[in-house]
């Protein structure tokens, strides 16, 4: 079995990059607005790096390698 996070590691990759960029065209009297923006990046963020930590099994790919199959792969 191959897990594929590809979409999930896209977007822990590029929230806090949205993120900024919507923290950067806000006024700079809208610093209550900047640490709500930040906070929400932050906890999706979290969010989707827990769900590839716990969504992998170290059970399964020590199987898989000893199979002599790839249990974690980056797939188009």
């Amino acid at each position: 079995m191959v897990v594929t996070f590809s979409g999930v590691l896209t977007g822990i990759l590029l929230a806090p990059m949205i993120g900024a960029v919507v923290i950067l065209l806000l006024k700079p009297e809208s610093k209550e607005q900047a640490r709500i923006i930040a906070a929400v990046t932050m906890g999706v963020t979290l969010l989707l790096a827990l769900g590839v930590f716990l969504g992998y099994s170290v059970d399964e790919a020590n199987a898989a390698a000893d199979a002599g199959q790839v249990y974690f792969a980056y797939e188009d």
